[in-house]
């Protein structure tokens, strides 16, 4: 298997691990609204989930998701130029960058309660180097 072929596995995993890591992160994050709002339906938390504000933090995740996704399924394939903007993109997402400060604010105050996700956390920067 090529280098580009193994990164683009790699890429592959690392996509998974950030939809556990997202699955995680969104899981908490909607127990702590219901502990100060009340439950939410499933259908009102999708609504909630794609257009308000509290939860734009990890929208940022999902869009990188379906990105990487998309990219997979394109009939020209995934380019070296895009696999390397994947790979960077995945990165800011962990770095001291300003990219993705609110993300990173509030991934800050997860940590120390979820265990799996600092897991996973780290389990992404591993495939990121």
């Amino acid at each position: 298997m090529s280098e580009f072929e193994q990164r683009k596995e790699r890429l592959k995993k690392i996509r998974n691990k950030f939809l556990r890591f997202h699955k995680v992160l969104l899981d908490w994050d909607r127990a702590n609204y219901e502990r100060e709002f009340g439950a939410l339906s499933s259908g009102k938390f999708l609504e909630m989930l794609l257009s308000d504000e509290r939860f734009a933090w990890l929208r940022t995740i999902s869009t990188l998701i379906v990105r990487i996704d998309e990219a997979f399924d394109l009939d020209d394939g995934l380019s070296d130029e895009m696999l390397n903007g994947f790979y960077e993109e995945s990165r800011n997402f962990f770095d001291d960058s300003d990219e993705y400060l609110e993300f990173k604010s509030r991934l800050s105050g997860a940590m120390d309660k979820l265990p799996e996700a600092k897991a996973i956390r780290d389990e992404i920067q591993v495939l990121l180097k």
